[in-house]
């Protein structure tokens, strides 16, 4: 990835997903350093830049999506992201209830789960 476009999805990522997340995700990969190359390329130097989407339902987008392939630790981090970009806990529960429609309701059942436990942060002043 050129300069400019790695700037650029770095912007981008810690914009979502804040400076903590992505400081402490750059670390130690060693070998696996070509995952973190691909993460860094493939969804935040290529898709969520584009125009098509604003960072907003993009982030619900993908709530939805994590949400459907029961990919806790995944979905819990862009349903902070969701929060940064402006999502209110309603619009991110519409998607996780979305998702459980079309993936089943026990991913959205656990989708629900974690939203809960990421207000109940947010309302003690961990997040």
């Amino acid at each position: 990835m050129d300069k400019e476009k790695q700037t650029q999805s770095d912007a981008i990522r810690r914009k979502v997903l804040g400076d903590n997340y992505v400081n402490t995700t750059l670390k130690g990969w060693g070998p696996a350093q070509p995952v973190l190359e691909l993460l860094e390329t493939a969804p935040w130097g290529f898709l969520w830049p584009r125009s098509g989407l604003d960072l907003r339902t993009r982030s619900l987008v993908t709530v939805g999506i994590l949400a459907a392939q029961d990919r806790h630790a995944e979905l819990a981090t862009h349903i902070r992201g969701a929060r940064r970009n402006g999502c209110s806990f309603e619009e991110i529960i519409e998607a996780i209830l979305h998702a459980g429609v079309y993936a089943g309701m026990p991913a959205a059942v656990e989708g629900a789960k974690i939203a809960q436990g990421i207000a109940q942060e947010e309302n003690n002043g961990e997040a």
